[in-house]
């Protein structure tokens, strides 16, 4: 008996004690998880190759006052040029040049941070200038088209400040929203309200 008892008490010792090692392996960690998406750097190089390329846009807007009925058409120009998306600072350089009717309304360089952008919107240039005219007190000025078809990407950040960028292809400007999306996300911007 004193032979079987010594032979499953030192069982006993040697498989608790591999237990023992076993626990006291370091075991290592779990894989971080891939990012998803393109690097930063490639986003930035897409959105400064496809801002670049938007160059100047010249929209014919049809209008009517609702007030009078009166026609009220517009040709506005909108150049976006110099461009340049900045992926260690997070931030995006241009200069902007518009027009309404021949008379420039804004002309200089321009810039924003990733990190301050809250979000990102696409809607028809209609939709974007009816908005515009609502409330720059002319809500009666309602525009019903535009020669050639434009849409609107707004940047936007805090205080009602946000960035405008006119595409002639809506499917490019959805790839461009998209790729500001994953931008700011990389950069950490973003939407903070919790609610």
């Amino acid at each position: 008996m004193d032979g079987i008892r010594r032979a499953v008490l030192l069982g006993g010792l040697a498989v608790g004690g591999a237990c023992g090692a076993a626990a006291q392996q370091a075991v290592p960690p779990p894989p971080r998880p891939v990012e998803s998406g393109p690097s930063l750097a490639v986003t930035m190089q897409f959105l400064q190759e496809k801002l670049n390329d938007i160059g100047k846009v010249t929209l014919i807007a049809f209008s009517q006052n609702t007030s009078d009925g009166s026609a009220v058409n517009n040709t506005y120009t909108d150049e976006v040029s110099y461009v340049i998306a900045n992926p260690g600072e997070c931030r995006i350089d241009f200069h902007w040049k518009a027009t309404n009717n021949g008379a420039t309304t804004s002309d200089g360089g321009f810039w924003f941070s990733l990190r301050d952008v809250q979000d990102i919107v696409i809607k028809p240039y209609v939709q974007y200038q009816n908005e515009i005219n609502a409330s720059g007190g002319v809500p009666n000025i309602v525009t019903s088209s535009t020669n050639p078809n434009v849409t609107a990407l707004l940047v936007r950040r805090p205080h009602g400040i946000y960035n405008f960028f006119p595409f002639t292809d809506a499917d490019l400007a959805d790839r461009v929203a998209k790729a500001f999306t994953h931008a700011v996300e990389l950069c950490g911007g973003g939407n903070k309200e919790p609610f």
